[in-house]
């Protein structure tokens, strides 16, 4: 072998030649050293060739490195190839080979979870005292009552009522709701509760100490309310009227409101300080129907009163997300005048927020005007979907308002005239069209 000098000036030695090497301190050539000390010296039969060598005591010799080597592996033998058999295509059910493009409302479904139904109010008593309620304004005559509490409202039973109640269970009663507005006053020995809706007046059985009784726990009870409702983000919701445009009709519906109790109206929704209601051609939620303004302000009618609906548990991203829900069902080209309308939207809303419904007086006129009368036919109408229709005529009023056409010439239908409706389809034929597709 070849030797020279490197860069640190030691020697290169053969390393065929092992023992030129340094010995290893565990080589069966040498009595092995114990591992815990930090220097090995050399040993002295063996001196190295340098000096310097002893430096490398512990290198391992050649014949050691290969007596760690592994013993070489046997070569395995070839592996036969598997026979793969072809797989049959999976089977799709035949429901799946059309894809149908999801519509605009199934993708909200699917982006937006469903808003969790409200829990409804409390409505069993907490407080309950017997005392009488005045009736009339000129002749005033006090009625035994009885005065009841609840979590969000003062109910107040006369006693034929709570007698009659077996028999009729849907009998309306005297109903306050426990809004801050509410004022609760003493004048002349007996109690006044004041709503923006009513004013009563109450005394009970016990004279002015029983009295004070009572002011004191109906402002208690206000008080806990405001406080509940601010701590779990609930609200108030309040159904706004309004006079049908302008003051002119408000004229017009005071003489109505006389004569008939009904008269020509529009209403909105308040909640959490915004007023919700559905009209117009003015586009809103989610390009829906759905506007909101400032409470009692809307610019196109005159307001008229506000009524109180009860208590909603549902918070303000909840009532956010649930008209976000509803809005693909109330769109601008579903608004009829007697409807859907604004009423149509007010009481579906309603049932969501679990609250009591909008009043019958508000959209009676509406409703008497697009009932439609009925026609007495031997004859039986069918649609071009099989579904029997009904002969009836639309009355002379409503024809001034609402337009009827035949889905199946186009042609208006004049108001009086008879005209087949079909109530699962809700579309008009004439007499014509209906008797040229009942031959076919």
């Amino acid at each position: 072998g070849a030797c020279g000098s490197v860069d640190d000036g030691w020697l290169a030695c053969d390393v065929s030649r092992e023992a030129s090497l340094p010995p290893l301190q565990w080589s069966p050539r040498r009595p092995s050293v114990s591992l815990v000390s930090d220097k090995c010296p050399p040993a002295p039969s063996d001196p190295p060739s340098d000096p310097r060598s002893a430096k490398f005591a512990h290198l391992p010799s050649v014949g050691t490195w290969l007596q760690w080597l592994p013993e070489p592996l046997e070569p395995l033998e070839p592996l036969e190839p598997l026979a793969l058999e072809p797989l049959e295509p999976a089977k799709r059910p035949m429901e799946t080979w059309r894809v149908s493009r999801p519509k605009a409302k199934a993708k909200q479904a699917l982006s937006r979870p469903k808003v969790r139904t409200p829990v409804p109010p409390r409505v069993e008593p907490l407080e309950e005292f017997q005392g009488y309620v005045r009736e009339g304004e000129l002749w005033p005559t006090w009625v035994p009552c009885c005065i009841h509490i609840c979590w969000d409202r003062l109910l107040i039973m006369r006693d034929e009522i709570r007698r009659e109640r077996d028999v009729r269970p849907n009998h309306s009663e005297m109903l306050i709701w426990l809004t801050p507005s509410l004022v609760v006053t003493m004048e002349d020995f007996h109690v006044v509760v004041s709503s923006p809706e009513t004013r009563l007046a109450v005394t009970l059985r016990g004279g002015m100490r029983f009295n004070a009784c009572l002011v004191e726990a109906l402002k208690e009870a206000v008080l806990r309310l405001d406080e509940s409702i601010s701590s779990k983000k609930m609200s108030f919701v309040y159904l706004n009227v309004y006079d049908l445009f302008n003051w002119q009709v408000g004229l017009l519906n005071n003489v109505a409101w006389s004569l008939w109790g009904a008269g020509a109206f529009h209403v909105g929704l308040q909640i959490y300080g915004y007023e919700y209601a559905f009209g117009g051609r003015d586009r809103g939620i989610d390009g829906s129907g759905i506007t909101h303004c400032k409470p009692r302000c809307c610019p196109k009618h005159s307001f008229r009163e506000s009524l109180c609906l009860g208590v909603t548990s549902l918070t303000k991203q909840e009532v956010d997300e649930l008209l976000h829900e509803v809005a693909p069902d109330w769109s601008i080209q579903a608004y009829e005048t007697l409807g859907p309308n604004c009423v149509t939207f007010c009481r579906q809303m309603c049932k969501r927020l679990a609250v009591q419904g909008v009043p019958d007086w508000v959209d009676s006129m509406a409703r008497s005007i697009k009932e439609r009368r009925p026609v007495e036919s031997l004859e039986e109408g069918h649609c071009a979907y099989g579904h029997v229709c009904q002969l009836q005529a639309q009355g002379i009023v409503a024809g001034l308002i609402e337009v009827i056409s035949c889905v199946a010439c186009g042609n208006v239908i004049e108001a009086g005239a008879a005209h087949w409706h079909c109530p699962c389809c809700l579309t008009d034929m004439c007499d014509a069209c209906t008797t040229q597709m009942t031959s076919i």
